[in-house]
């Protein structure tokens, strides 16, 4: 059987409806997710549960062996309270971001198997109490670019410093990843250990205290061809299968 691995997902749209006369009278939200999540779990031998933002979902995690956060924008709790949005702030969706603290506590009560992308590694950090970077290009001089600047640009790619030992099952590391943020981690939560960081000191990569616990700022699920990128979703499976009940 495969392993089953939850995954979260975004939230577009408007949650409102629109005023009397101006379009369809209900709520236009709709759920979304890029399919290289469902994809690389798949390749990987898991079966991916694509999970809406909604409270009667948590209850899968009963069901589920594996969890991967995805991608997004930034949370708001990354923001210090009381303080101001940081520069190119992009709030999630309150829905999303609501459903999502729920959804790791109870996978990390239940010590899944989990992997955070990008902002699934920003969430693990608020939630576990560390530090995030509101905007790497504004608190943090010299840093590299770590976004791109307008849609139609190449994702950044830049070195990365790898720390030892890595995850277990996951390939040898490669020189560098492509990035996509402008947040970043400041300082890990308690038992969590630096894995990777660019040459400007930002963390790429986390090995958390749990049993298997993995968290990146780049996107593995983008480099599908790429072994490393392969092995990190394999590993992840690997642990969620050891586990299945």
């Amino acid at each position: 059987m495969r392993p089953r691995i939850a995954v979260n997902c975004d939230v577009e749209g408007s949650p409102t409806p629109p005023p009397p006369g101006q379009g369809i009278p209900f709520r236009r939200e709709r759920a979304a997710i890029y399919t290289d999540y469902l994809d690389a779990i798949y390749e990987a031998g898991g079966e991916p549960w694509v999970l809406p933002p909604d409270p009667r979902a948590l209850g899968a995690l009963d069901q589920v062996q594996g969890l991967v956060l995805v991608g997004g924008d930034d949370y708001s709790r990354s923001i210090p309270d009381p303080g101001a949005p940081p520069p190119r702030f992009q709030a999630i969706a309150p829905r999303r971001e609501e459903f999502d603290i729920r959804l790791l506590r109870g996978a990390l009560e239940r010590d899944l198997p989990l992997l955070g992308v990008c902002a699934g590694l920003q969430l693990l950090v608020i939630e576990g109490g560390g530090r995030i970077i509101g905007d790497i290009e504004d608190e943090t001089p010299g840093a590299l670019l770590h976004r791109r600047r307008c849609p139609e640009d190449d994702h950044p790619r830049h070195a990365v410093r790898w720390s030892a030992p890595g995850p277990p099952g996951i390939a040898p590391e490669p020189e560098e990843v492509m990035s996509c943020h402008h947040q970043g981690v400041a300082a890990l939560p308690d038992g969590w250990r630096v894995w990777g960081t660019a040459p400007d000191g930002v963390i790429e990569g986390a090995v958390g205290p749990g049993r298997w616990q993995v968290a990146v700022q780049w996107h593995p699920e983008h480099s599908p061809r790429d072994p490393f990128s392969r092995s990190i979703f394999s590993a992840l499976v690997a642990a969620a299968a050891a586990g299945c009940r």
